[in-house]
């Protein structure tokens, strides 16, 4: 991969294809890979190396659920693709979509790696590793000759997968130990008039919670199909409730999932929830007697403020301190770990 010098953000800020993509970077992207496979085929394979070499080629977009399906004919290999550049769908979503008949093969094309190992049959594919065979189609296509906006066209897609590459793995984006957790408002702001500030937001939280894990030497899970992405760890207890934490946009909440293994019996039971765990595990969600955490967390309210998802989670939220760095964040999520696991062992 070439280097990008000088500064990605503003390239990728004056980047006619990027700013094209901003709006809706999952359609962008998965468009592109749609026109290479119905225009080029015939001359190259835009995804040779990847998946098995199609000729003849049938895609559909927005199939079932997937990005792309890719078909030959009857008795072929059939491929299903979900193509996105940071919002991975979760583990529920992707167990559901590789329950879908016919296909032969699964993979998620994506410029955020996973953070957590994906479900069978599911396979990664980053975008990395279309950097050599879109180049190569690039060039192909330039040695025909009649097919030269084509080549020009896509070398310069690969120019800003390249960069958007870079971006992920080289840019600095205020994410080691001691930079805040969240950015200064001037960087906030020269992302936001970039149409980074989404990207890079999934970018540090994956960072981030690599560096979690390394110090705590705990597992946590990342979801990042969400517009802010979070991470969590949970532990169940005896009783059959899920207990946790979970740290989105700022914001470190501490969690419970009544009766995880039968949802349905809350759904729709706002009132009577939120009774039932006030009465029951207000110690847990008590923020103010766990030591070492609140220097960092703070809250305005004068009492404990309960809120609640549909069916069966309720939770109740700190918001992290202005400054706090990431070593200071990580610290904190270790000891609501502990507090998770003594509190789920002892129901």
């Amino acid at each position: 991969m070439r280097v990008e010098k000088g500064d990605v953000v503003e390239a990728l800020a004056h980047d006619p294809l990027y700013q094209l993509s901003a709006s809706d970077p999952d359609g962008f992207h998965t468009g592109m890979l749609y026109w290479l496979l119905n225009t080029t085929l015939e001359v190259t394979n835009p995804l040779a190396g990847i998946s098995y070499p199609f000729v003849g080629l049938v895609a559909e977009r927005d199939w079932h659920g997937f990005s792309l399906f890719l078909d030959e004919d009857m008795g072929s290999p059939k491929l299903g693709i979900v193509n996105t550049l940071h919002t991975i769908p979760n583990r529920d979503k992707l167990e559901k979509l590789g329950r879908v008949r016919l296909l032969t093969d699964h993979m998620v094309i994506s410029l955020i790696h996973p953070a957590n190992e994906l479900p069978q049959p599911w396979r990664h594919v980053p975008y990395d590793e279309l950097l050599h065979p879109l180049q190569k189609a690039a060039d192909d296509l330039r040695e025909i000759g009649s097919h030269k906006h084509e080549a020009d066209l896509l070398s310069r897609y690969v120019k800003l997968l390249e960069r958007l590459i870079h971006l992920r793995d080289h840019h600095p984006l205020s994410t080691g130990p001691h930079d805040a957790v969240v950015l200064d408002v001037d960087e906030s702001s020269r992302l936001k008039d970039a149409r980074l500030l989404p990207l890079v937001e999934k970018i540090r939280l994956s960072r981030f919670a690599k560096y979690l894990e390394q110090r705590c030497g705990r597992d946590v899970d990342v979801d990042l199909s969400e517009s802010h992405g979070s991470i969590q760890y949970s532990a169940p207890s005896n009783s059959g409730h899920l207990f946790g934490w979970k740290y989105q946009g700022g914001r470190v909440r501490l969690t419970v999932k009544l009766d995880y293994l039968d949802v349905g019996r809350w759904r729709g039971q706002s009132t009577k929830k939120e009774e039932y765990v006030r009465k029951n595990f207000s110690d847990f969600f008590d923020f103010t007697s766990i030591p070492r955490v609140n220097y960092g967390l703070y809250d305005n309210a004068p009492e404990m403020k309960w809120h609640s998802n549909e069916p069966n989670i309720s939770f109740t939220y700190r918001t992290v301190t202005p400054g706090i760095t990431n070593e200071e964040l990580a610290g904190i999520l270790d000891i609501l770990s502990s507090h998770v696991d003594s509190y789920s062992a002892s129901l």
